[in-house]
Order: C-alpha cells, then structure tokens, then sequence
C-alpha cells in the first residue's frame, strides 16, 4: 500500500476540503443533484463471525469523463463490523504505475467509518479514464456480527463539514450516484488479522537500532518497505514517518515509553488505521 501524506503541511482533513472545493453542504438527501454518469458503488460481500471481508469502492464512469480525483466517507455499524485497514485500489496503480497520487489521505472515524480524498495529479492531465468498475478503494474489516446477520455499509458523511462522495473531472465538481453495500454474515471462523509486534519494523523477531536504521532507510534511501507497515508504525499515529524510528531509539536508549500494544508479545492492532501487515515474525 502507498504511503499516505498530506499536502504543504495541511492536515489531511483540511487538505482535503481544499483541494477539490467541493460544496461539503451537499446531503444525502440531495438526489436530484446527482449526476448519472459516475456511480459510487459499496461492493460488500460475504464473511464469518471471527474473520475478515474485503470491501471495495468502485466507480462506474463510461458515460462520463476524466476523473482527476475523489473523495468519499463510508460508514458501517460497530456493533457488526470493525475496520482494520483501509488502501487505495488498483485504479490508482493502473493509471499512475509506481508513482504515487499527488495527495492520498485515509482518516479513520473509530465506531464510525472512514474517509479519504485524493488527487492522481495537479500537474499533469493524468487521470481515470471513462470505465466501469474502476477499484477506488479496498477496506478490511473484522466480522463482529453472528452467523445470518447482515451488516450494512453506507456512503455517508463524516466529518464537519461532511465529506461527501464527489469526482472531480477536470477540477469541476461531480455529485456520484451512491449505491450501498451490505456484508452478509455466514459461520464463524478464527480469526482474520496477521499478528505482530509493534516498533519490530525489519521483521526480525527483535527489537533493537536495526529497525529504526530500517524505517530511516524507507524514507529517504531505496530501502524495501516493511511487509507490516503496522509494526514498523512504533508511535501508533497511523502513519510512517521520522517519528517512528526517533521513537524506537528513544524507546531502546533513552528509557522513553513502551510501544503501544501489541508489545511486547505478538497480537492484533487494537486501533484502526491505513496501515497493513501481510507478514510478520509472529506464529
């Protein structure tokens, strides 16, 4: 998954409401400002009590334009469903390859949902082309509810102002059609997430200088990104960043504080964020 950022030093939120210019008063009860051409679609799907579902966004375009960015909030009951990770799709990828978006935010809601908004390119004309099932977004979530529930998702509005679903096609504000999604609950299983240590960035089963000297080589050498962007996060901000191995040495040398849980065993991450972990030095 790629890094998120923030731009000129702007929150992400704020960043957000800046660069597209949306009117962020729109409401879901705006249907007639709703243009046909692009639809936002909540594409659920099926998991177990215990284990993990994949959702994915995807926006429908054929009949429209170019879309150079997006924004959008999805909500879900916390008592069903509960987030874990959130990335950006394959659309992303297929239209700019290895570089990364001009702007990409994920902000989590806790108990509530998530938002993002991001722009491909401000400098170029690099964009989505018209299409159907272009893969905005994929989020992961825990199943909470038991076997026959059926637990909805829902393009909403977080936020104040709301972060509504809205493309802009060459800086011109588009309201989608929004179609909601729903995960239906089928058996149980074990559980979904990948256990991990937190600040054992450089997967080693140990904590020591060598995984700052990683975290510090991802950011500004060629170094590889960890395979869990959760452990290599020490502070638990959500985020990668010069804080993380300036945390772990203050951790190791200067008696600083603990990395949050988990830590020191192995476990689950008990705060939602953006970050994944696909391998870790955990059984």
């Amino acid at each position: 998954m790629r890094r998120l950022a923030s731009l000129s030093g702007a929150s992400p939120l704020v960043a957000v409401h800046a660069l597209f210019g949306f009117c962020l008063c729109l409401s879901a009860t705006g249907v007639s400002a709703q243009n046909p051409a692009y639809t936002f679609t909540v594409r659920g799907g099926s998991g177990s009590q215990g284990g993990c579902t994949e959702v994915v966004v995807t926006l429908d375009s054929a009949t429209g334009g170019n879309v150079d960015g997006w924004q959008m909030s999805v909500c879900h009951n916390p008592t069903q469903l509960s987030l874990i990770e959130v990335e950006e799709g394959a659309a992303v990828a297929a239209v700019l390859g290895a570089q990364p978006p001009f702007f990409s935010a994920v902000m989590i809601h806790p108990g509530e949902g998530w938002l993002s908004g991001l722009v491909l390119d401000a400098f170029s004309p690099i964009a989505l082309p018209p299409g159907n099932g272009h893969e905005l977004h994929v989020a992961t979530y825990e199943v909470l509810a038991p076997a026959g529930a059926v637990a909805p998702l829902s393009l909403c509005g977080l936020s104040s102002p709301p972060i509504n679903a809205g493309v802009s096609v060459g800086g011109v504000q588009i309201v989608p059609v929004r179609i909601d999604g729903e995960v239906l609950v089928m058996g149980s299983a074990a559980g979904c997430e990948t256990p991990f240590v937190r600040a054992d960035a450089n997967d080693d089963g140990t904590i020591n200088v060598a995984d700052a000297v990683y975290v510090l080589a991802t950011l500004f050498g060629s170094g590889p990104v960890s395979s869990c962007q959760k452990a290599a996060d020490a502070n638990d901000d959500g985020t990668i960043n010069i804080a993380d191995p300036v945390f772990g040495l203050t951790y190791l040398f200067q008696t600083g504080p603990n990395p949050a849980p988990p830590f020191p065993a192995c476990g689950s991450d008990p705060t939602a964020d953006a970050l994944s972990c696909d391998s870790a030095a955990c059984p």
